[in-house]
């Protein structure tokens, strides 16, 4: 009731984003959830983000005397650096000033915290820039043709990276600057209302090895 009664009170407001929903006096993902996320209440319209705090430095004071030790405070940080790895998701680290003069290792946790950040290629920033780049995000539309791939951007993102699975090839971008990697192409500096074309043909060669199979098959049938 409590929170229902919280989501009621933020959806009549301007905010963009909420950021109290963590495990209290625990570490990882609330609910499970890795990414923003939107409550769904019925006849409630709620247009704001909840983002999930995986990590607060409120978890390591076990008491008013005893804080939880620098190494398994450590063990936590790359824990969860390695949960959000395999998932792709969103991670929110919470640090609070207050928390230096109480816990002795506040300030080289979170200076460890920041240089194994800066050890991973991904998207940083403030809980405001990362959601209107969420909210950019969910409103890109995908139009899939024979040969190409038309991505639609409603809002100006700085970098975006899209992963294509299946038998398509990346071959070229169009109307758009950014660079294919494989499987995956990260474009740039996009503006709102452009059109991005990358041309992706179908692999024919697994065509080809999947005939070749056939008929090696056949062979030794026969």
């Amino acid at each position: 009731a409590m929170i229902l009664e919280h989501i009621n009170l933020l959806a009549e407001t301007d905010v963009r984003y909420n950021n109290n929903m963590s495990l209290p006096g625990d570490y990882g993902f609330f609910n499970g959830i890795a990414f923003p996320f939107q409550f769904n209440i019925p006849e409630k319209v709620v247009n704001y983000w909840d983002v999930p705090i995986a990590f607060s430095d409120d978890i390591l004071q076990l008491d008013s005397h005893n804080v939880v030790s620098k190494n398994k405070a450590l063990d936590i940080i790359r824990g969860s650096l390695q949960s959000v790895k395999e998932t792709n998701g969103l991670l929110v680290y919470n640090f609070s000033m207050s928390k230096f003069s109480d816990i002795s290792y506040s300030r080289q946790l979170l200076d460890f915290t920041l240089k194994l950040l800066s050890q991973r290629n991904g998207y940083k920033g403030t809980l405001s820039d990362i959601i209107h780049w969420w909210d950019a995000r969910s409103e890109v539309t995908i139009e899939e043709k024979d040969d190409e791939l038309v991505f639609h951007f409603a809002k100006p993102i700085k970098k975006i990276t899209f992963t294509v699975h299946g038998n398509r090839v990346l071959k070229k971008i169009f109307n758009g600057k950014g660079e294919i990697k494989g499987k995956s192409v990260v474009l740039e500096g996009i503006h709102e209302g452009d059109k991005v074309t990358i041309h992706a043909p179908q692999d024919q060669q697994i065509y080809l090895d999947i005939n070749q199979e056939k008929e090696d098959s056949q062979e030794n049938q026969g």
